[in-house]
């Protein structure tokens, strides 16, 4: 649980500006880059493809009604090109 909760983060950049997710998607590949050169990722990668994939978990604590405009920018903003 430990190792789970030390690759845990949480953000508050607003929901409602395209900025905001560019914000944390910033973040977010900072944080893969960290982990790659400190090879935690390689808890989840097999050597021969470490750095090649990222999966992330967004849990979206937002009102209803924004759901929908949160989830477009995330994808638009916040998605990985791999993984």
């Amino acid at each position: 649980m430990d190792a789970f909760l030390s690759r845990t983060y949480s953000f508050n950049g607003g929901y409602d500006s395209q900025e905001g997710m560019l914000k944390l998607s910033a973040l977010m590949e900072h944080i893969k880059v960290g982990l790659i050169k400190s090879q935690i990722i390689d808890v989840y990668n097999s050597p021969t493809s470490a750095g090649s994939e990222a999966n992330r978990i967004f849990y979206q604590s937002v009102p209803q009604e924004a759901l929908l405009d949160v989830a477009a920018t995330l994808a638009i903003s916040a998605q990985t090109q791999k993984g």
